[in-house]
């Protein structure tokens, strides 16, 4: 409840919009649990032009114009080129001074350059709103495993049932 508190100034119980955009800590989070465990297998794009690549160990090579390209978001979010130890959860490596996702594409969490998921600012604004009210009047507690993802559909989602003990808090 401190985060909400601290965002908004007061105690009461409506969040407004400014509210919710004050909790970087909260929004940082979130970032870092899309980099950890992206929805999305794979994204593909079409090379408009011959791009010329080096790799991390000195390779080169040439992706021709008009093939098709596919990036991993749950394989790019783990490289240690990318993030100082990518498996560790640490939502402060976006804060300042830190900013390790400015490095271009090292954040695939809604795609990438000029193609970035739309929705992506809504999304954001929609999981900070629930997850400020559960927060605020559940206390909740994870009993159970962190499940293992699950690649059998198109978007990624938990194998099993990860369980939550919560039980309503008096406001």
């Amino acid at each position: 409840m401190r985060p909400i508190r601290s965002a908004s100034g007061r105690a009461g119980p409506e969040l407004t919009f400014d509210d919710i955009n004050r909790m970087p800590l909260l929004h940082n989070s979130m970032k870092e649990a899309l980099r950890m465990h992206p929805p999305l297998i794979m994204l593909m794009r079409k090379a408009m032009r011959a791009v010329a690549v080096e790799t991390d160990s000195g390779g080169k090579f040439v992706i021709p114009k008009g093939d098709i390209c596919f990036a991993a978001p749950a394989v790019q979010g783990r490289l240690q080129g990318s993030f100082k130890e990518p498996d560790r959860f640490d939502p402060d490596r976006y804060a300042p001074p830190r900013e390790e996702h400015k490095v271009p594409f090292s954040h695939l969490g809604f795609g990438g350059g000029i193609h970035q998921c739309m929705g992506q600012q809504f999304g954001f604004m929609q999981v900070k709103s629930i997850l400020s009210w559960l927060n605020r009047h559940y206390e909740m507690e994870i009993v159970s495993e962190f499940p293992e993802p699950d690649y059998t559909a198109m978007v990624v989602g938990p194998k099993g049932k990860p369980m939550v003990r919560y039980k309503r808090k008096a406001v």
